[in-house]
């Protein structure tokens, strides 16, 4: 039985456990190939998950019990933003990270392939792009992406992987400036009152 009960942990996308670290459940219908998700409470108050899929190439909205509530498909997004995959040949999405703004907008960024992002209504439908490997970006693996709510109006915030960078974007994709350089590739970053954290994998 205990063999079984660690499988199923072992398959789940996402997992739940007491703040005692107590192992719960997991979430049931969470993808698992879900490259990082958010939590996020919306306007009418209620808390989902939201996240990308790594090779499923769609952002998923899901209850914190797992009910899908939408799906925005990578065809939502236009093919000319499409990179052609080394190995396989074939263009397509490798979603990372996303996040949501205070409006229920949501990001999202292509950080194993076009080092795009992408910028979608609240109802899941595409508004624009920007982003990328070229100037004024040049982002090498924008690897994880967050809205900053410590400025108003609120940034993105991402880590430039490759090159070591942590930079600020407007919402409209504005390249505001670096943040941080010279780091030990930095990977992901989350915000916390006044302050904004970054893990390194080559950390000290």
């Amino acid at each position: 039985t205990q063999a079984i009960v660690l499988s199923e942990r072992e398959r789940a996308g996402v997992q739940v456990y007491s703040n005692e670290g107590k192992y719960l459940r997991n979430v049931e219908n969470a993808p698992n190939d879900f490259h990082g998700f958010v939590i996020h409470k919306d306007a009418d108050g209620v808390e989902y998950i939201y996240g990308p899929r790594l090779s499923g190439g769609e952002i998923v909205k899901l209850t914190l019990e797992g009910k899908t509530v939408m799906t925005i498909p990578g065809d939502s997004i236009p093919k000319e933003h499409w990179e052609v995959h080394p190995k396989t040949k074939k263009a397509g999405l490798r979603l990372t990270a996303c996040d949501i703004a205070p409006n229920g907008d949501i990001f999202v960024t292509d950080g194993y392939s076009s080092d795009l992002i992408h910028h979608f209504s609240s109802k899941g439908e595409y508004i624009t792009t920007f982003g990328g490997k070229d100037a004024p970006y040049n982002f090498q693996t924008l690897h994880k992406i967050a809205v900053d709510t410590r400025f108003d109006p609120p940034r993105i915030v991402g880590v430039s992987r490759t090159d070591g960078r942590v930079v600020h974007m407007s919402l409209e994709g504005e390249l505001l400036g670096n943040v941080a350089t010279d780091l030990l590739k930095p990977a992901a970053l989350v915000t916390y009152g006044d302050l904004l954290a970054v893990g390194e994998i080559l950390g000290r």
